[in-house]
Order: C-alpha cells, then structure tokens, then sequence
C-alpha cells in the first residue's frame, strides 16, 4: 500500500512536509480538504475549499504550506447556494 501523502515532490527533491504541515493535511483532510487524483492514482494533491466566511484561516494555511507547496492563493468558487474559497498543493506521486 503506498503512503497517503508523499513526503517529497518529483522534480522538487528538497520539498518535503514539515511535521507541522503535515499535522495540517491530515487534519483538513477531515474537513476542509480531500485527495485528488487526475492519474489513475500515480499523483495526487491537497485540495481545499471552505466558506468565503473563512478566509483568515485559508490563508493561514496557505501560509503555513508556502508558495512552493501551495499553487495558487486562494481563490472564490461559486456554488449554487454559498460562495467558496479553493485551494490546493503541488501534485505529487
């Protein structure tokens, strides 16, 4: 069974998880975050999307991941019924 997240991004041989993010993954996961994978399971990356209403903490999180982990800063997503903000990390294998 491969690890859910992988401590080291191909072509980034110095990006890995600090202790502190992954606190963060695993403890979004159960929340604010899932896993996604556009590969049939070779890649995978952190997505997030909370509440608008949330924005101080999107950013800390992404604080906390930094730009080299995190892709974009968080951006509004509109669902039929609230507004969203989205997010999410590097892919990796």
């Amino acid at each position: 069974m491969k690890p859910i997240i992988s401590p080291r991004v191909p072509g980034n041989s110095d990006l890995f998880l600090t202790p502190q993010q992954k606190e963060i993954a695993v403890g979004t996961l159960l929340g604010d975050a899932s896993l996604q994978t556009q590969s049939g399971g070779k890649t995978w990356r952190i997505k997030w999307q909370m509440s608008i209403k949330h924005a101080d903490y999107a950013n800390q999180v992404c604080k906390e991941f930094g730009d080299r982990w995190i892709t974009s800063k968080p951006h509004a997503i509109s669902r039929s019924n609230s507004e969203m903000l989205g997010f999410q990390t590097v892919t990796s294998v």
